[in-house]
């Protein structure tokens, strides 16, 4: 939580990446990746605002966190990252892994599930400085990371099972659907 001060009041700790150290990224490539996934955000290696300042606008920031969004002061635009989480990919990976009946876990199946999530941020996603889709959509993310995961699995010998549903080699709109049927949907009845 930081040091106290003479007053007895808490500081926050420094932050990591410095302006120096921000501006020095932004120095070395066009679009610098900037990271700065600790929690909680008041001890994240720097802010959003920090990084799209000392590069002007040009990175690709990813926080721990939320964020509240902002109008970047060199580009114009309202910038809205969006926090990385393993919501993205688990609860897909783990359907995937389900689906296909698979017997181990591979490093592809971690690149397959990264694809999927990839795949569905859109360009309005990425103008607003977010990587990641809309957390609304976690329902279908889930879905396509089941049907990449489970569709890797089936290409890697020895990792599926025979009598998995998909190892016939289904589409992955097949394996999309299968997937959705999969999972739980927790809407209630309403008994007044």
């Amino acid at each position: 939580a930081g040091k106290a001060d003479k007053d007895g009041k808490h500081e926050s700790p420094p932050r990591l990446f410095t302006r120096e150290v921000l501006v020095e990224m932004g120095k070395n490539t066009d679009a610098p990746l900037i990271f700065a996934l600790s929690r909680p955000e008041g001890i994240a290696e720097c802010s959003a605002q920090d990084a799209y300042h000392a590069t002007d606008g040009r990175c690709v920031f990813v926080p721990g966190c939320p964020v509240e969004p902002f109008v970047d002061a060199a580009t114009k635009r309202l910038i809205a990252p969006r926090p990385s989480t393993s919501a993205y990919v688990f609860p897909g990976f783990a359907m995937g892994v389900s689906l296909a009946e698979a017997n181990r876990v591979r490093s592809p199946m971690f690149l397959a599930a990264a694809e999927a999530v990839a795949s569905l941020v859109t360009d309005e996603d990425l103008a607003g400085g977010a990587v990641y889709p809309r957390t609304a959509r976690l329902r279908e993310v889930a879905a396509h990371v089941a049907a990449k995961v489970a569709a890797k699995c089936f290409e890697m010998d020895g990792v599926a099972t025979a009598n998995a549903p998909g190892k016939n080699k289904q589409s992955h709109e097949r394996l999309v659907a299968l997937a959705k049927k999969s999972m739980y949907d927790p809407a209630y009845r309403s008994y007044m």
